[in-house]
């Protein structure tokens, strides 16, 4: 690697991590046939479209983590379904916190070998609500409970953020409010063996809302320690107090600073 390649003047102007950092004008006067690396988190096709519209060919343009072995690394099926860290049971009873496009609760369903009891599956947000319940229908997933609730550690409304994505999350300032519920009050003293959850940051108060649950039946937990910063270590301890021969295991899911898991077995 020779040099870094930015159109912000201002970065032209230091070295960074030792190297030069070049204009688009410099690298395609300079160095055109050389291949060039994309390697950002947003505006990678943008990125792309304007080093063909400089001159680069195609073949001389890679995007950072693109080859086989990277992509089958992070794009998988792994996530919270890790083969070396926790495998199915029969009659599975799965909770699915953060079900977004229930795509977790499928990948769930071909992990248990459709051995499975039942799939509680939580979604606060009204558009992917719509969206699960459509694929639930056209998949013809059977024994569901689609709750349109978000997980907290009592039942009560909040603030929330919904736009339809993945990142819909309850905010102090958010635009619309959501109904919250404990887990320990949907289920009501039945069992729950395997529990994740990717709730953009109320995995905490969930955890606590589930207290009962756990103590009473150990479920397998993996959750999302990634949306605060405290996560990596409050969530541990707090469940560490419940069950403390609780197993931890952590792994990352991403080549960035997201879909890190800890299971709890």
């Amino acid at each position: 690697m020779e040099f870094f390649c930015d159109k912000n003047p201002i970065k032209q102007k230091e070295n960074y991590c030792g190297l030069p950092v070049i204009s688009p004008e410099q690298l395609i006067t300079n160095h055109k046939d050389d291949i060039v690396v994309i390697a950002t988190l947003q505006y990678n096709n943008e990125i792309y479209s304007e080093l063909i519209e400089l001159g680069f060919s195609k073949e001389n343009i890679l995007f950072f983590n693109s080859d086989p072995y990277s992509l089958t690394h992070f794009l998988n099926e792994k996530q919270y379904f890790e083969e070396s860290i926790v495998a199915p049971n029969e009659n599975e009873v799965f909770v699915d916190a953060g079900c977004f496009d229930f795509g977790n609760s499928l990948v769930f369903k071909k992990w248990s070998n459709n051995s499975y009891e039942k799939i509680y599956a939580f979604e606060p947000d009204p558009l992917n609500y719509k969206k699960c319940k459509e694929v639930i229908l056209e998949k013809g997933v059977k024994n569901v409970e689609m709750i349109n609730a978000g997980l907290w550690s009592e039942n009560t409304t909040l603030h929330f953020n919904a736009d339809g994505s993945g990142g819909s999350s309850i905010e102090m300032d958010g635009t619309s409010n959501v109904n919250v519920v404990s887990l320990d009050s949907v289920l009501n003293g039945q069992r729950a063996s395997f529990i994740k959850m990717d709730i953009e940051g109320a995995e905490l108060e969930a955890l606590k809302g589930a207290k009962d649950t756990i103590l009473k039946y150990r479920p397998r937990l993996a959750i999302c320690i990634y949306h605060k910063p405290e996560d990596i270590i409050e969530i541990p301890l707090y469940l560490q107090s419940l069950i403390p021969d609780y197993k931890f295991y952590i792994r990352h899911y991403s080549n960035y600073t997201i879909e890190t898991v800890l299971y709890a077995i």
